[in-house]
C-alpha cells in the first residue's frame, strides 16, 4: 500500500500546482516566470475552495491540510483508474 504523501504528490502533478513535500519557494524559483504564476495561481484556488468548503473560522493550517488531503484523494483516485 503506497502512502499518503504519494498520492498527495501524484495529485499535485495531475493539478499542476507545486509539490506541498518539496521546498517549494526552490521550485518555484527554478521555474519560468510564468509557469510559477500559473502554478500558484492554482494553488490560491485550491485553498480558496477548500476555505469556501471549510467555514469562515477555519484557520490557515485547516485549510491547508484540506487542499493536501483532496489531492492526496485526487491521487488516490488516478491511481485506481490507472490499475483497472
Amino acid at each position: 500500500m503506497l502512502d499518503r504523501e504519494f498520492y498527495e504528490n501524484f495529485g499535485a502533478l495531475k493539478k499542476g500546482v507545486v509539490l506541498p513535500s518539496c521546498s517549494v519557494d526552490e521550485s518555484l524559483a527554478a521555474m519560468p516566470d510564468d509557469e510559477a504564476r500559473a502554478a500558484k495561481r492554482k494553488w490560491r484556488k485550491l485553498k480558496r475552495r477548500a476555505a469556501k468548503d471549510a467555514g469562515p473560522y477555519a484557520d490557515k493550517q485547516y485549510i491547508k491540510k484540506i487542499v493536501r488531503h483532496k489531492l492526496s484523494d485526487e491521487g488516490k483516485k488516478l491511481m485506481e483508474t490507472k490499475n483497472k
